[in-house]
């Protein structure tokens, strides 16, 4: 019998967190030093581009869809050469993708006819030694309770209404928990996006909506002491810049799909060191990871483009690591910036 979790607790795979959090430039980098790839050729069969290695939009719904059934269920999950396979009705198939987060439903939906439509092969990593070309999921729809004439027209199967079982292929590397695994929340990107929104409207309420400055200062004045903390209006106008830097930010984050947030969850537990109550990250090696738009390079070196950007999502993921606090899975209490001779680092605190 398969060990018994609570029903909140999905364990991510290691190797689905290296296939997420791999930029592009690492890719690059990788086919430059002649990675090997699966089929054991040096030479990519496609360019490398972001269109080739991207893992977003519906793909981190179905990563925890998928983990969520590798820790709960996975007797029956089955495995060939390449592939593990599961089945599931359409409605469990929902509940693990989004759990409470429905309002998610419609979006989820449109992006996975997108993804079925096309089924592009992508460079994944799977370990530090290996990527591979393939399809990372390959999804099956099945309508068994069409009647009418109008219902089996070709033109009508796709529609998921009438959708009742689905069949889930996933690149069986992305499913090894013997490299590890990480604790998340069940259908954690989709209540990553639910709380991005929340902070997205909070904040733009606080900067947008106050047009006076001194009522703007007043406004962030008692939104902090809210929280126990007394600011000077200096202190209420620094806040304010990066809010405001902020409030740019999340809108151009929501664009490329909430992803960077997501990922730096996945980066911060995936190089926890165990049983310590508190790790520092140097803040550039995460962004470079999980944030490469904030950073550029120079001389083979690695900088921020922007320092405002920079602290304005250092604050972003101080924000989550709030929101997130009482998730006993991830287990993330606090992130406090750290500023050394030698960058900054980002120190977070764990239950």
């Amino acid at each position: 019998m398969p060990k018994k979790y609570p029903l909140y607790i999905m364990h991510e795979p290691k190797p689905m967190v290296w296939a997420e959090a791999t930029p592009l430039s690492e890719h690059k980098e990788r086919e430059k030093q002649g990675i090997e790839l699966v089929n054991g050729t040096r030479r990519a069969p496609l360019p490398i581009s972001r269109a080739t290695t991207d893992l977003r939009r519906a793909y981190p719904y179905i990563f925890d869809c998928a983990a969520y059934a590798k820790t709960h269920n996975p007797d029956k999950i089955e495995t060939d050469l390449f592939y593990s396979r599961f089945t599931m009705p359409y409605d469990v198939f929902l509940d693990y993708c989004l759990d409470t987060c429905t309002e998610q439903t419609q979006y989820l939906k449109e992006e996975i006819y997108k993804l079925m439509a096309g089924q592009p092969a992508k460079y994944i990593k799977v370990s530090p030694e290996r990527t591979v070309f393939a399809q990372p999921v390959v999804i099956a729809f099945s309508h068994t309770d069409l009647k009418t004439g109008k219902e089996k027209r070709i033109h009508n199967i796709g529609h998921d209404a009438k959708v009742d079982t689905v069949q889930i292929q996933i690149l069986k590397e992305l499913l090894d928990v013997s490299h590890g695994y990480i604790n998340l929340p069940k259908a954690f990107y989709a209540k990553t996006r639910k709380a991005f929104n929340t902070m997205k409207t909070t904040i733009a309420t606080l900067v947008e909506d106050n047009k006076d400055y001194k009522t703007m200062i007043e406004s962030v004045k008692n939104v902090t002491r809210l929280a126990g903390v007394k600011n000077s209006t200096p202190e209420a106008m620094e806040i304010i810049k990066v809010l405001k830097a902020q409030n740019l930010q999340l809108n151009e984050l929501e664009q490329g799909g909430y992803h960077a947030v997501y990922l730096a969850f996945e980066y911060i537990l995936a190089n926890k060191k165990r049983g310590i109550p508190k790790q520092s990250y140097r803040f550039l090696d995460l962004c470079e990871k999980c944030a490469p738009t904030l950073i550029q390079t120079i001389d083979e070196k690695i900088y921020f483009k922007n320092q405002t950007d920079a602290k304005a999502f250092m604050g972003t993921l101080q924000m989550f690591a709030f929101h997130f606090s009482t998730e006993a899975s991830i287990g993330i209490t606090n992130i406090e910036s750290d500023i050394r001779k030698e960058g900054v680092y980002l120190t977070v605190s764990f239950s």
